[in-house]
């Protein structure tokens, strides 16, 4: 992307120069948290929910969760036990990780979607956790936290696009 030089990469860190003017570094962050398109579970119907956790808060739980892919339908129908994304069929996760546990006779039935959105919508489709700038001899000094939703390469190339509709 034009403007970025001295990327450095560390695991979830990333740090660069940017070479536009302030207003130019105010849109760059703002596109960052607002305007990157990653995936997530968006609609949650539940057809079965005995369990003592609630709709919404096992809503809450899958929404935040970092998806592989797109388009896609998935299916949790479990009883008793420790559920993990493993047990949710129909959806790649980038991690397993444990949602909840259920007492032998409880039981959680429902179905998912995977939907494409950007941070302005909701935060679980933000792929940073955090943006900030601050001045430089050279520019802008910028430094993030990925969330892991995308690639430091994805969310560049993004930018490319988003750039145009900017500057």
């Amino acid at each position: 992307m034009k403007g970025l030089k001295e990327v450095h990469i560390d695991n979830t860190h990333v740090s660069f120069l940017y070479s536009g003017s302030e207003r130019q570094a105010a849109q760059l962050r703002a596109t960052l948290i607002n305007n990157i398109e990653s995936t997530a579970i968006h609609a949650i119907t539940f057809y079965k929910n005995t369990s003592q956790l609630t709709n919404e808060h096992i809503a809450l739980r899958l929404g935040l969760l970092i998806i592989k892919n797109q388009d896609a339908v998935g299916i949790l129908n479990v009883t008793g036990g420790t559920i993990t994304t493993k047990d949710i069929k129909n959806i790649t996760f980038c991690h397993d990780v444990m949602l909840f546990q259920l007492h032998d006779d409880e039981t959680v039935h429902c179905h998912m979607t995977v939907k494409k959105g950007t941070g302005k919508e909701h935060q679980k489709w933000n792929p940073v956790a955090a943006v900030r700038f601050e001045e430089h001899p050279d520019g802008w000094l910028f430094n993030l936290e990925l969330t892991g939703r995308l690639s430091w390469d994805d969310i560049v190339e993004q930018l490319q696009d988003e750039t145009y509709k900017l500057f």
